[in-house]
């Protein structure tokens, strides 16, 4: 009798959707740095990343097709999108990382400008400011007046003036958000009361 060949097939499994370390969103500050976007899938024979058209369009940004690290310009702020693609049988797979820069905080511009006058005497007045892309502001006053019996709301800049108290006042606002905070000031000159007239 004679034997029958053999044939030794092998079978492999499919390739799985690439799961990337970082999950699938990030934030980051904007700023010059490098970031690596690692993903892994089970029975890959190889995996590529790539960088969304406007991010890599953006002079300074680019990525390592092998390792997925990306290269972010000083000047880039926005939304990049990195695509991870897993080959491998019923491949490919691919899956994608969406990062989010946000821009720098920018610094503090009170409503009344860097200075201001006025007379003596109680009363309370906001020294507001705005800041882009600010997470927060928070007001602080000097010292000085503060111990002369005036306060501040840290919240809104509202500075409740003792009737006593005259000399300069410094307000200062403080923008947390990225690569801050940024901080600026608004100084206030109360100038004494007029003193009554006495005839000679």
């Amino acid at each position: 009798s004679s034997g029958a060949d053999s044939i030794s097939v092998i079978i492999l499994d499919d390739v799985t959707t690439p799961v990337f370390t970082l999950g699938a969103t990030s934030t980051r500050c904007e700023g010059a740095g490098t970031v690596t976007y690692e993903a892994t899938s089970t029975n890959n024979t190889g995996i590529t990343y790539s960088l969304d058209a406007t991010t890599d369009a953006f002079a300074g940004n680019s990525i390592k097709t092998t390792t997925g690290e990306v290269t972010y310009a000083a000047g880039w702020n926005g939304t990049s999108i990195i695509t991870v693609t897993a080959a491998g049988c019923n491949g490919p797979r691919n899956s994608t990382h969406i990062v989010t820069t946000t821009p720098t905080v920018g610094t503090p511009v009170f409503a009344l400008g860097t200075t201001s006058t006025r007379c003596q005497g109680v009363g309370v007045v906001t020294y507001s400011a705005t800041a882009s892309n600010a997470t927060g502001i928070t007001y602080s006053l000097d010292a000085t007046s503060t111990t002369a019996g005036n306060t501040i709301n840290t919240s809104t800049g509202a500075v409740t003036y003792d009737a006593s108290w005259i000399g300069t006042s410094v307000i200062t606002a403080s923008a947390t958000g990225c690569n801050g905070p940024r901080t600026s000031t608004h100084t206030v000159t109360v100038t004494p009361t007029v003193s009554m007239p006495v005839f000679v």
